[in-house]
């Protein structure tokens, strides 16, 4: 909502960019999803459900691997999601120009990994309005998926910073005439 966007409405960000950065720790099932499987997933999408960017986690032999989904295929990274302890996800969505970028720091090893830079989105995304969370199937099994402290930066003024820059532009035209 606008409160989480520092008072700009959802409906509105299709002209600019908004960052969203967010904790997370998750663990796939314990045996219960085979190799391959994408879990633990997250999208963002617009007020009409396109959806411009997943990520979330794959079980690999190797352990729960960050992955996120260009719309086409899985790009699965080496960096294992972290079980144990809260990681962050940050991401840049230029929506105005369909581009998504996004970084994972790994806290147990302090490490920051930029896993992609101004890669085109899913789908178009008219504006930035809603968030689903998914994670695996299933009941009584081992999985969890842990979400917290969500910010939400966008480059659009709030309604009320427009007002105000607006009045300054009317004083400065006064001030010339």
């Amino acid at each position: 909502d606008a409160q989480d966007l520092g008072g700009v409405n959802p409906t509105a960000t299709g002209s600019g960019i908004v960052q969203v950065s967010y904790w997370t720790r998750g663990f796939l099932d314990g045996g219960l999803v085979g190799p391959g499987y994408f879990g633990n997933e997250v999208t963002f999408e617009d007020q009409s459900g396109n959806v411009g960017f997943n990520l979330g986690l794959t079980k690999t032999s190797g352990g729960d691997m960050v992955t996120y989904w260009n719309g086409t295929s899985m790009t699965v990274s080496s960096i294992i999601g972290g079980a144990g302890t809260y990681d962050r996800w940050d991401i840049s969505m230029d929506i105005a120009n369909d581009l998504v970028s996004a970084s994972y720091y790994q806290f147990a090893t302090n490490t920051s990994y930029n896993l992609i830079t101004n890669v085109a989105m899913s789908n178009a995304m008219a504006n930035f309005t809603n968030i689903t969370f998914r994670t695996t199937p299933g009941v009584n099994n081992s999985k969890f998926c842990s979400v917290d402290d969500f910010t939400f930066h966008t480059n659009l003024p709030t309604p009320g910073a427009a007002g105000v820059l607006g009045l300054g532009a009317l004083a400065s035209l006064r001030r010339r005439r």
